[in-house]
């Protein structure tokens, strides 16, 4: 039986494709973004689906009206998976603590919040939604409050850089959602010297890594202060200096 003291997180980075799809049966899987596609041709379930962008779930509708994915697989995902992000997302939260969409704040309130993300929940087992906290250039707000995400963003001299999403938000997510976690494993993440799987694309890749170097020392700060060990099985990760044991 599985538990939430070990996770697996799953990215859009070319290697999970060398991932073995029978391991995530073993251990607690959370899918991020893009990396959903990845389960659906594989015809498996993660147990946690979680997004950022919400232009990532309008992929995923898409995908399912115009019958990318089978109905055995949706089937899946409806018994086994939970829909899981923050609490401000299709509110006008969103946008107040600096993140925006390209179709702008009142689709993302009236549209994606409305009609959007009550349809997405409808294919899932589960929703659960968790409160966050957005710092600048830290993840000091965790050390106030544990129970809240503590997103990541990177604003200098009144300007806003792009931001690393495992760095900045899968791993602030997990960290306060799971209480009793001590190891995570991680794939399809880092993976900057190869394209996305979903896209075959590398754009927003520099700033990933800047991004990266930002937090570093912070993020493994992060993990030590919660006892939480980082392992990569992607071994050639940008973010193999994160990874450590007790």
């Amino acid at each position: 039986m599985k538990n939430n003291k070990q996770i697996l997180l799953l990215g859009p980075g070319a290697s999970t494709k060398r991932f073995k799809p029978s391991d995530v049966d073993k251990i607690t899987t959370i899918s991020f973004s893009g990396n959903i596609d990845w389960f659906a041709s594989n015809n498996i379930s993660c147990d946690y689906w979680t997004f950022l962008d919400p232009n990532s779930t309008l992929y995923f509708l898409e995908n399912i009206k115009s019958g990318v994915y089978s109905k055995e697989w949706l089937s899946k995902i409806k018994n086994n998976t939970t829909l899981l992000y923050n609490t401000f997302q299709g509110t006008d939260d969103f946008y107040n603590k600096g993140f925006t969409t390209s179709r702008g704040k009142q689709w993302n309130t009236n549209i994606f919040g409305g009609e959007v993300l009550p349809e997405l929940g409808k294919y899932f087992k589960d929703v659960n939604t968790i409160s966050e906290y957005v710092n600048n250039n830290s993840y000091d707000s965790h050390y106030i409050d544990r129970d809240a995400s503590a997103l990541v963003k990177h604003i200098l001299d009144g300007t806003a850089y792009n931001t690393d999403k495992f760095i900045c938000f899968v791993l602030p997510i997990v960290i306060s959602l799971f209480p009793e976690l001590y190891k995570v494993y991680s794939v399809g993440f880092g993976d900057f010297n190869e394209p996305r799987i979903n896209t075959g694309t590398t754009l927003g890749y520099e700033g990933f890594i800047l991004s990266y170097n930002r937090m570093k020392t912070a993020l493994i700060d992060l993990l030590k202060h919660n006892n939480i060990e980082l392992e990569f099985i992607n071994k050639n990760t940008y973010f193999k200096d994160l990874e450590w044991k007790k």
